[in-house]
């Protein structure tokens, strides 16, 4: 295995950008993990694996033998590249530049059960939470409209995996894509912040279904609610006007999934 010390490698520095830039994972299609959990995770969910980085005093680990081995090209690196990599504190020592999956093949979307849509969801850590959360309450994919891209590095560490794993679409238009799905059979259950929306604790929820979570601040766009075929609240009795979007979006899902049927 080669090893690499200077941190004007391209390699390298392509995947420094690829870690920092949404942009330019966009037009490469490609993106970072980091982590041996999270990089074996990639290559047991199908990710083909560009090139594998490995600090060298890792490079022996026998569970790191598959990630290595998979690889078109691996290298061994010091501490200091580890960090040109990383965007955390503390960087881990493994990476992977990783293909994304085509996000635009809508027929991708699974044709039954529940689906989550995020409509703009910005904060890293609300999109994990949102997707782990649906791969927890059996949810079968999810559809992202705008908003923080699911190989960002902090996504993908906050979900554990689940964006990996979970089948996730993305919507360029997603209230033409909610339209699309109602005239296949599906029920559009839109959440907002409304007292005349029903309450979904008394929600009759029908499958299949999918279920929309708007943006922190702004909440669903308009054209999404005009798509909707439910609109429904959740109530609350105190005195906080609206929930955060991952906290929100869990109560909704553990809602929904108490209407499935169970094995």
């Amino acid at each position: 295995m080669i090893h690499l010390t200077s941190s004007s490698n391209e390699r390298i520095r392509l995947a420094a950008r690829l870690a920092s830039d949404g942009s330019e994972r966009k037009k490469r299609g490609l993106f970072v993990v980091e982590g041996e959990k999270l990089c074996a995770e990639a290559l047991r969910a199908g990710y083909e694996i560009d090139t594998a980085f490995v600090r060298a005093d890792l490079v022996g680990l026998e569970s790191l033998a598959p990630v290595i081995t998979a690889a078109y090209s691996a290298f061994s690196v010091d501490e200091r590249l580890c960090r040109t990599m990383s965007d955390a504190k503390t960087p881990q020592g493994v990476f992977c530049v990783c293909r994304a999956a085509d996000e635009t093949d809508n027929g991708g979307i699974p044709s039954g059960g529940c689906l989550l849509a995020l409509d703009r969801v910005q904060n890293p850590d609300n999109l994990a939470a949102c997707v782990r959360t649906a791969e927890a309450m059996g949810f079968s994919g999810v559809i992202a409209a705008g908003g923080c891209d699911r190989y960002n590095p902090k996504a993908l560490r906050a979900s554990m995996g689940s964006l990996l794993r979970m089948p996730v679409t993305a919507a360029a238009d997603l209230a033409s894509e909610l339209e699309k799905l109602s005239n296949t059979g599906f029920t559009v259950y839109v959440s907002v912040v409304d007292g005349k929306a029903e309450r979904i604790d008394g929600l009759e929820k029908k499958r299949p279904c999918v279920v929309v979570i708007g943006n922190e601040g702004a909440g669903v766009s308009d054209e999404v609610r005009s798509a909707a075929d439910v609109l429904f609240t959740i109530p609350m009795p105190g005195v906080t006007e609206s929930l955060n979007a991952a906290a929100a979006a869990a109560i909704i899902m553990w809602e929904f999934s108490k209407a499935a049927p169970h094995n």
